[in-house]
């Protein structure tokens, strides 16, 4: 694979589209998932109705588990689009192309152009990033603060000069505001490396600058120093609570084993050549500098949200950029190096049929699997069901061409079906999916936005939440919600978050009265309704959610 002169001169404006554009297809069609998006959502718009851009605050209560950048960036996206899902979401396909492009420009430097392009190809076609920029996460901005720091510190260190070190600085100092402490987990490891392989004069000068560590201190801690004044408490919820929580709390995000094994569906359909370059770079990790940066710069944050029990799947995000680096010069030797009569050129050819061959297998085996679970689910999921059965016979018809071209021996060309896959499984699932649809006979998506939409079409006003809380209530109605709740000890609860709250049975009888609708998962009803001394009637309905409202008629002793 050879690249045209004049079209190397577009290939960063190229790249960045190729990251950006797959994510921003149909990226507003799908309602906003609880909890996590529509909590992200619903602060946003706050902000955005309020002008206080501050504080992230959901129904009357302050939240600080997150860096305020996430909330600027989506709140960026409701004021220029109006609020609606694309709005919500339009910065994370800004933020795909960005980590695109860095990875372009880290693997240019390290490998050359042609496995620049080959590191995108695997970045953009792989499972992880398609889904994880498609949903409003910490992770997705993060990764492309990191590989923007990644970047700047490795071309820092090929050739300092002044302008790169301020340049880092200002990254650094952004990248703390937007994204908190965990963003210089990367950093911090290939600094360490660099260390380690004796660029101490390097590190001085990039570290040793004295107006850098004043603009970090200064604008980097600057909100958080702000909310700490403000907010009594503060101060001991980030140093000890939020890490406890992080920790050793019952909360379970992604289990332990699923996040351990996330790194072979994360390079999904690359996981056969990124497991050869893994089991070859192990000898090569003291020796070759670029793969000791590369490894620490991948290993490091995984390691440390391995043991988190708040881990999410979308934070291994961080991580993969690194590891399809690794990949690509093994890709570029399988595929795209001239063959010779040599035993290492046999042996490629030995390898990429190989390779070849699990791409079809793989493909197949999931394209079978899709299309029997739509089978099996058709009656109680039938939109889920048709995009599992039209995306299964297309990966069946790619397993098809895949060994039709092995025949031929045209084994490059088997690498177009096989990048195809994940996109083809957004093309076909995304414009479908709207986020509430049932995934089997009892499960569901997890998008409210269908009976909150209901909700804010709906003429009554007094609505009270139970059991559970909406996250994306105020995004979808623009206003903030009654919640008949158990817990009194939320940390930093507002005036009007506490008059929200219904916690006592007085409170209940001055609030709940005819009229007045109740929303709730089905399974609370029988709960909710022992409460009440009034009957409660059906008003409307999305799959697990009702929406009760509460009737004149005293309950039958």
């Amino acid at each position: 694979m050879t690249i045209n002169n004049k079209l190397q001169n577009f290939l960063p404006l190229i790249i960045f589209l190729a990251g950006m554009f797959p994510i921003l297809f149909n990226i507003g069609t799908m309602g906003l998932l609880e909890p996590n998006e529509a909590y992200f959502g619903s602060v946003s718009r706050y902000m955005v109705d309020n002008g206080n851009y501050s504080t992230p605050i959901f129904n009357g209560i302050k939240h600080f588990e997150y860096s305020p950048g996430i909330y600027w960036i989506t709140a960026t996206g409701l004021k220029l689009f109006g609020n609606s899902e694309f709005g919500a979401r339009f910065f994370l396909s800004v933020a795909a192309g960005i980590t695109a492009l860095c990875i372009y420009f880290i693997a240019k430097l390290f490998f050359g152009t042609q496995c620049a392009v080959i590191s995108c190809l695997l970045l953009c076609t792989s499972a992880l990033f398609q889904i994880s920029f498609r949903l409003i996460s910490p992770a997705a901005y993060r990764t492309a603060f990191e590989s923007l720091l990644c970047l700047i510190f490795f071309y820092f260190l090929n050739k300092p000069t002044r302008r790169l070190r301020v340049i880092f600085w200002l990254t650094l100092t952004l990248s703390f505001m937007f994204c908190g402490f965990s963003v210089l987990l990367p950093i911090t490891a290939i600094s360490l490396v660099a260390l380690y392989t004796g660029q101490i004069k390097s590190l001085k000068a990039l570290y040793k600058y004295s107006y850098g560590i004043l603009v970090f201190l200064f604008f980097g801690f600057g909100w958080y120093i702000a909310q700490i004044i403000i907010n009594p408490g503060l101060l001991t919820y980030y140093l000890f609570k939020l890490p406890y929580n992080s920790f050793f709390t019952d909360y379970k995000g992604t289990h332990f084993f699923l996040y351990l094994i996330l790194p072979i569906i994360a390079v999904f359909p690359w996981t056969s050549i990124w497991l050869q370059e893994i089991k070859n770079k192990i000898k090569d990790f003291k020796d070759d500098p670029v793969v000791t940066y590369l490894v620490s710069w991948a290993f490091l944050p995984f390691i440390i949200r391995l043991f988190m029990t708040s881990r999410n799947f979308t934070d291994f995000m961080s991580s993969l950029p690194p590891l399809l680096l690794l990949t690509a010069p093994t890709f570029q030797s399988l595929y795209f190096k001239k063959d010779e009569k040599t035993d290492s050129s046999l042996d490629n050819v030995k390898l990429r049929r190989e390779h070849n061959f699990i791409f079809a297998l793989s493909a197949s085996i999931i394209g079978m699997t899709l299309a029997i679970f739509g089978f099996i689910n058709f009656e109680t999921a039938s939109v889920i069901s048709h995009t599992q059965i039209f995306t299964g016979i297309f990966w069946l018809f790619s397993a098809l061409i895949m060994v039709a071209f092995m025949i031929k021996k045209l084994n490059k060309s088997v690498l177009i079906p096989a990048a195809m896959l994940i996109p083809s499984l957004i093309l076909f699932t995304v414009p479908a999916i709207q986020g509430h649809e049932p995934l089997s006979k009892d499960t569901f998506l997890s998008s409210k936005h269908n009976i909150l939409n209901r909700i804010a079409r709906m003429p009554a006003s007094n609505f009270i939440c139970c059991k559970e809380p909406l996250y994306g209530w105020y995004f979808y109605t623009g206003k903030n919600f009654r919640f008949i709740t158990d817990k009194t000890d939320f940390d930093f609860i507002t005036e009007e978050g506490q008059n929200l709250l219904i916690t006592t049975k007085e409170a209940l009888e001055k609030y709940v009265k005819p009229e007045t609708f109740l929303v709730m998962p089905n399974e609370a009803r029988s709960v909710i309704s022992e409460l009440l001394t009034k009957t409660i009637e059906l008003s409307a309905e999305d799959n697990d959610w009702k929406v009760f409202v509460v009737s004149t008629e005293d309950k039958k002793k």
